[in-house]
């Protein structure tokens, strides 16, 4: 069995920082609106240890756990905004360019 992304060397600090504040929003919301931990495992369908790894920004929690409880507590918007779809779409010729200009590489740099 492959081992999961868990170690913070393994899992870049921008993301590890991120779900730290994901974690601390979600466990925050919890307790302000007086969600009780049973109540808010149930709404998004995750076990109550799940849930601690969620609100601690365990990078070994799924992403849906973070998304859906966001969500459930009113705050998916603020901390995932939607990407503009000129991001992710794609135009008639099929191809989709990245926005930025590609890095001249000599050959001997390729490898």
């Amino acid at each position: 069995m492959p081992h999961k992304l868990s170690q913070s060397e393994t899992v870049p600090a921008d993301v590890v920082n991120r779900l730290l504040m994901w974690g601390r929003a979600i466990r925050t919301m919890r307790v302000g609106r007086r969600l009780s931990a049973a109540d808010l495992c149930r709404r998004i369908n995750v076990s109550r240890a799940t849930l601690n790894r969620l609100e601690n920004g365990d990078p070994s929690a799924g992403v849906a756990g973070y998304l859906s409880a966001l969500l459930v507590l009113g705050l998916f918007d603020d901390a995932v905004p939607a990407l503009d779809s000129t991001i992710w779409s794609f135009k008639e010729t099929g191809r989709v360019r990245s926005a930025r200009p590609r890095e001249q590489m000599g050959d001997d740099e390729y490898f």
